[in-house]
């Protein structure tokens, strides 16, 4: 039942400040609980990843850390493990906690031969956003081009694919190859302009102020 209020208040409405305090509810119902253990780290997760939305990364990091001792605690297999790490790690980076994040990116490394191949999409695509933001712009290029390259030809993936061109149009206007950014920008554009989705519209309009300036 908890997944479906979350559901209704987060993925519908928009609201991650009524989608925290129905997690905290569900937690608060399965303390005295026994076979709930999957479901309770799903919820420490939704809380963690609440906090993300709202901002409060500190305590997002913190959720995620106490999401992941809980499946340790309870023998959860790594498989499990992978989007609480994915979270820790994109908080820190975010946080700009770039010693932290470091560490916890090489440890998910070490896992990528059983990620699925969307959490494959999230670790290339958000350490590709943690080398941007450090100015690796090489290591940042290739990590967006594995992301998108995961994804190519998968209908049911289009934005993250073309998420993954802006961000590589962000990265060549960086590297100053403005006839590769170009394209990218152009092909991520009309996607973004075709579904009607504002903010990477802006984004994409930032990049191409740039380009013109190069």
């Amino acid at each position: 039942e908890f997944r479906r209020v979350l559901f209704r208040s987060t993925a519908l409405k928009g609201q991650p400040d009524s989608g925290l305090i129905y997690t905290e509810l569900a937690l608060e119902e399965m303390q005295n609980l026994e076979g709930v253990d999957e479901l309770r780290v799903l919820a420490m997760a939704n809380k963690a990843d609440f906090y993300r939305q709202l901002g409060k990364l500190d305590r997002s990091a913190d959720g995620y850390l106490q999401a992941l001792q809980a499946a340790d605690s309870t023998g959860i297999g790594d498989s499990l493990k992978i989007p609480l790490m994915l979270g820790i790690s994109t908080a820190y980076t975010f946080m700009g906690d770039y010693i932290n994040s470091h560490r916890w990116w090489e440890r998910l490394g070490s896992l990528l031969p059983i990620m699925k191949r969307n959490d494959q999409f999230i670790y290339y695509n958000n350490l590709g956003n943690d080398h941007y933001f450090q100015a690796n712009y090489q290591e940042a290029r290739d990590c967006f081009l594995k992301a998108a390259e995961l994804v190519k030809g998968d209908e049911a993936k289009l934005w993250d694919y073309y998420t993954a061109l802006g961000n590589l149009g962000e990265i060549y206007t960086c590297l100053h190859k403005a006839d590769s950014a170009q394209r990218m920008v152009q092909q991520a554009d009309s996607f973004f302009r075709k579904v009607n989705f504002p903010p990477l519209i802006y984004y994409l309009a930032t990049t191409r102020i740039n380009l013109k300036l190069m």
